[in-house]
């Protein structure tokens, strides 16, 4: 949410349901009506994302491509990522470090 106020639109997908559905609230209480109104929540599975090819300028997975189960569908997953994204767009995978103080 930092960067919302920079982009037209942000969409947030993730698989389980009541990730999105308190995303959504925690948005919803945290940002004015106009910078809510960027946010797309959709509920979804990164192998088959079912969104438009070439359409994202960014594409942004924070420490999730670890959770995703088997090698072939962590795979799938960025195959999915990149055919989303606009040629010449920007994907950035995020996987936790064990040297991060947080995680250890």
């Amino acid at each position: 949410m930092f960067w919302i106020h920079l982009v037209a639109e942000s969409h947030a997908l993730d698989i389980n349901e009541e990730a999105i559905r308190v995303a959504r609230h925690l948005a919803e209480s945290a940002l004015p009506p106009s910078l809510f109104g960027k946010l797309r929540f959709i509920v979804g599975d990164a192998t088959k994302l079912g969104l438009r090819d070439e359409f994202y300028d960014i594409v942004v997975s924070f420490s999730t491509i670890d959770h995703i189960p088997g090698s072939d569908n962590r795979y799938r997953a960025i195959c999915e990522m990149v055919r989303v994204l606009k040629p010449g767009g920007c994907l950035v995978i995020t996987v936790p470090n064990k040297w991060d103080l947080y995680y250890s």
